[in-house]
């Protein structure tokens, strides 16, 4: 039976029991037991899981000598030997508000909660568990949940794993027939083996996806527990789901990195840009509003084609006739010039010199080509002096003094776009120029920093990663089409995008939605338990998953069309995949 059909069986009981933890609450922590660790950093005590699950083990002790059938977190503590009474009870508090901190509702139990309260069913709660019931009460306080009878086994001195004594007492309570009660849970033994066992209907809540692994370090713990689509119950196959999942924990994970490596560099300013650096600075942004971080930074409209176009003179035009020419080989002669932001011949024209629209730039000879770029020239010049002098504008507005150092921010890869950055403003500017990167494929000079290199990954690695580009660089994108021009208008600049496929906006907003909602949801916990995971735990699982080529088999990702514009064309439709 799915969840689905379980709701419409719930009008069939008088009362509806769900068991809370890994049912109808989960916890941002893969590893339950990671709340022990983060005591542990919180009171610098490093073996303070150990001691921990020592105690718990004296007190289960305790519990048998003095005939009791549970434990309870004072219990616990109170076998804590090598603390005074005032520690402990510190020790104790910061413990019941982590518990606290790290709970959430699971979306797809709490509709079966919320149903069965609609249908005026009686509803409880039944829980073995050391917490006590005031815990419980917060926790559904916190999330304006209605108060409901709570059959804790520390606050009853029963339990269902044992013998299920507390179903009888919930039974005696509601003076109702065993089989009018139905109990949903995750646990076999104790939520549907005993529950059967006292004459109750029982329901299986199982998750296969759960990872519940033990032993994994404090920040993996976190980042798996927090990746969970169930926090925002985001479809499973959605681009929000996507990018909650894998593009929040890796922008955030590079984020963290580019902070730090940056404030090294004494930067006067980071320049994030176009459209790589969109995500990266939404996610600057919300960290800085949390954490008081002042570098001045901004969305930096210039890319590596507005960059490019910058440098071009009438003395270097010839030399960059390769470029304009690269990747065009299922271009028309017309998309040549649009995707450079130069207003092409009429087609009239063209189709008199040869080059039909309906006719790909890879079937006519170089010659051809390089003739019409060359009879253009005066056109496409006029277009390189605009962005030139709309990028002097753009950094002249900066006020930025002579040898500042500015960072700008890429996923990578060969750092191409820094370099045609630098040799557009060298006449112009003298700046430090460094730039950050997710991942870069070639050896870098002093000036250019790659997190993945800083992470010492294999070459083998990092040939995997460039193998995959595309679903890096669909992560790392905007809301908008690329940047091919930053011209001076009038009030300002004007930035062009190339706007031949009109495609970004779409795909790319479910995405920004589920990383936004990643980086809310970090910037929360990670406040709240005074602990910041490491850069590994939160880029290392996607990294993974895209160098196994996993995301190819992604839905959402395989209805993505023609997403690199510098090679997109009306003549070919291409998938991600096809980028490869």
């Amino acid at each position: 039976m799915n969840l689905k059909e379980l709701e419409l069986k719930l009008n069939d009981y008088k009362i509806i029991s769900f068991d809370f933890f890994d049912t109808l609450f989960l916890r941002k922590v893969e590893d339950p037991e990671s709340v022990f660790d983060l005591v542990g950093m919180k009171f610098g005590i490093d073996n303070f899981k150990v001691l921990r699950k020592e105690a718990q083990k004296l007190a289960f002790a305790e519990m048998i000598t003095n005939d009791k059938k549970e434990i309870t977190l004072d219990n616990i503590y109170d076998n804590f030997k090598s603390l005074n009474s005032t520690k402990i009870n510190e020790i104790k508090s910061y413990e019941f508000k982590a518990e606290l901190d790290v709970i959430y509702p699971n979306p797809e139990i709490i509709f079966l909660f919320e149903t069965a309260l609609k249908l005026n069913k009686i509803v409880v709660i039944t829980s073995d568990m050391y917490l006590p019931v005031t815990y419980f009460e917060l926790c559904l306080e916190k999330y304006n949940l209605p108060k409901t009878p709570l059959f804790i086994s520390s606050d009853r001195n029963s339990t269902k794993r044992d013998n299920g004594e507390i179903f009888e007492k919930l039974i005696n309570e509601f003076t109702v027939a065993p089989e009018d009660i139905l109990h949903i849970g995750d646990n076999y033994l104790a939520d549907v083996e005993k529950a059967e066992e006292k004459g109750l209907n029982a329901y299986y809540y199982e998750f296969s996806e759960m990872g519940m692994s033990k032993n994994i370090s404090i920040s993996d713990s976190v980042v798996s527990g927090l990746t969970d689509y169930r926090i925002h119950n985001f479809p499973v196959d959605s681009g929000e789901n996507f990018a909650y999942s894998h593009g929040g924990p890796t922008v955030t994970g590079f984020n963290q990195w580019l902070l730090k490596a940056s404030s090294k560099d004494n930067i006067d300013v980071l320049l994030y840009l176009a459209r790589d650096g969109y995500m990266i600075k939404k996610c600057t942004d919300m960290a800085s509003t949390k954490n008081n971080i002042t570098l001045p930074s901004l969305y930096f409209k210039g890319s590596r084609t507005s960059f490019i176009l910058s440098s071009i003179t009438s003395c270097n035009f010839n030399e960059y006739i390769p470029y304009f020419v690269s990747g065009a080989y299922e271009l028309s002669a017309h998309e040549l010039f649009e995707r450079i932001g130069v207003v092409p011949p009429s087609q009239k024209v063209l189709d008199s010199l040869g080059f039909y629209e309906d006719i790909a730039l890879k079937n006519i000879n170089y010659d051809s080509i390089y003739n019409l770029l060359s009879s253009m020239k005066k056109d496409i010049l006029k277009v390189c002096r605009e962005n030139r002098r709309g990028l002097h504008l753009l950094l002249s507005e900066l006020n930025l003094p002579e040898n500042a150092n500015i960072g700008i921010v890429d996923v990578g890869w060969k750092g191409s776009t820094q370099e045609a950055f630098e040799a557009a403003i060298a006449p112009y500017f003298k700046f430090n120029i460094y730039g950050y990167y997710f991942c870069l494929t070639e050896r870098h000079g002093d000036n250019k920093r790659s997190m993945i290199s800083d992470m010492n990954f294999s070459d083998e690695k990092i040939d995997a990663i460039y193998k995959n580009r595309i679903v890096f660089e669909l992560l790392f994108s905007a809301p908008h089409e690329t940047i091919i021009g930053h011209i001076p208008c009038e009030g300002g600049v004007s930035f062009i995008e190339d706007d031949r496929q009109s495609t970004a906006r779409t795909f790319f907003t479910p995405f920004e939605r589920g990383m936004v909602a990643f980086f809310d949801e970090y910037e929360k916990l990670v406040k709240c338990l005074d602990f910041t995971p490491e850069v590994a735990a939160l880029i290392t699982p996607f990294v993974e998953f895209a160098i196994s080529g996993e995301w190819k088999k992604n839905q959402y990702i395989s209805h993505i069309q023609n997403f690199d514009a510098w090679s997109a064309t009306k003549n070919m439709t291409f998938t991600p995949s096809q980028y490869i």
